[in-house]
């Protein structure tokens, strides 16, 4: 099977990013898409139930989140402006599989709030895919959603805002202080790590425990004897 280069960006480790070949294509038709009212745009934005399906937005559950902080900052190549993140969330996502599954062309991109979330693994077997939110200091109140196919080292902050606001209709998931807790419950205390390559093997550890369908992806991550 032919990857993307984004796939193959997060098989290799330490290297992921840019050479992408690939460009995605959007096809919307003209009025397709509904202008939400103020009270549900107010509602979604404040992380309440407003009468949109969440599940639209293919992310189900924030099942863990772990806080972390970095002596060395790394790239977000996930991004078009390539920011340096020294601090985030490492996460675990219930996922709809089929936003996640490999193809040979782009994929869906993962959002939360005005970032991209890099995953670190595809997630596709078991549903649930381990990630990193980069630079957020608190995940209450962010909303969680797939984007249209796009190859997300392209994603820039204009594009970030053009998802946000399709999305504020088509359903995401809106984290509220009670899920965040639970989440953090579920994620055990701050990691404080001096590198990405540290960070990379506490998300491998997290990947065999809750997507084992991605053992060799986790064992590739971890250090070799």
């Amino acid at each position: 099977m032919r990857l993307s280069p984004t796939l193959l960006a997060i098989l290799a480790v330490g290297a992921l990013g840019a050479g992408a070949v690939v460009l995605a294509s959007r096809h919307e038709a003209p009025g397709s898409e509904p202008t939400p009212s103020a009270s549900i745009d107010a509602g979604i934005d404040a992380g309440i139930d407003a009468g949109i399906d969440p599940a639209q937005g293919g992310v189900f559950e924030l099942v863990a989140a772990t806080p972390f902080r970095l002596g060395k900052p790394y790239v977000h190549w996930f991004r078009a402006e390539s920011p340096s993140v020294r601090d985030g969330w490492l996460v675990v996502l219930r996922v709809d599989p089929s936003r996640v599954r490999p193809t040979d062309t782009a994929m869906p991109v993962l959002y939360a709030g005005t970032q991209t979330v890099e995953p670190i693994n595809f997630g596709h077997a078991d549903g649930v895919v381990v990630g990193l939110v980069p630079a957020v200091d608190d995940l209450a109140g962010t909303q969680l959603w797939f984007g249209e196919p796009d190859l997300p080292e392209q994603v820039n902050a204009a594009e970030i805002e053009r998802q946000r606001e399709r999305a504020r209709s088509r359903g995401w998931l809106a984290l509220d202080r009670a899920a965040v807790d639970a989440a953090r419950g579920n994620g055990g205390e701050e990691l404080v790590l001096a590198s990405r390559l540290e960070l990379e093997h506490v998300a491998a550890l997290t990947m065999l425990e809750h997507a084992p369908g991605d053992r060799d992806r986790a064992e590739g991550l971890l250090p070799q004897d």
